[in-house]
């Protein structure tokens, strides 16, 4: 049901980075958990919880494509392209050791969240699956892919 990318392909340290969690949603769901956890060596750019951010509906023969071409698109400026109408808002809390997202309702279709972290460590580090729940349906679980990065040291 999900999974998070970056744009960036090598991250220096001290620079803010994006992070893309893709969502696909088989049905319509409601009260979602998206637990991003955070890799060692980040933190968030934000200061404090409570921030809305948006969820935007990618189109579906977008969201189909190879990664690559989407990161390409993004770093030309042309975003305009990749989305439907759609949004929802999404609550972003903070904490320690991970991002917490919560989205009331979300429509079946294909849809991205944008946040941003900042690397504050160099080094080589692997980040843990993004997991995904509904809060009343216990049996709705999903979660994403490790990745691994490097920060380097500017």
């Amino acid at each position: 049901m999900c999974s998070a990318d970056s744009i960036l392909s090598f991250i220096l340290a001290g620079a803010v980075h994006k992070v893309f969690l893709t969502i696909e949603g088989k049905n319509n769901y409601e009260n979602l958990v998206f637990e991003d956890l955070k890799a060692s060596g980040f933190e968030a750019v934000q200061l404090r919880s409570g921030g809305v951010i948006q969820a935007r509906e990618l189109k579906a023969s977008i969201a189909k494509e190879e990664r690559e071409s989407i990161k390409e698109i993004i770093a030309l400026g042309d975003e305009k392209d990749l989305y439907t109408a759609r949004s929802r808002s999404v609550y972003q809390e903070l904490r320690d050791r991970k991002i917490a997202l919560f989205i009331d309702r979300l429509p079946q279709g294909y849809w991205e969240i944008r946040y941003r972290l900042r690397a504050e460590v160099p080094g080589k580090f692997h980040v843990l699956p993004v997991i995904a729940h509904a809060m009343y349906t216990p049996a709705i679980r999903a979660n994403g892919k490790e990745i691994r990065l490097s920060i380097r040291d500017r």
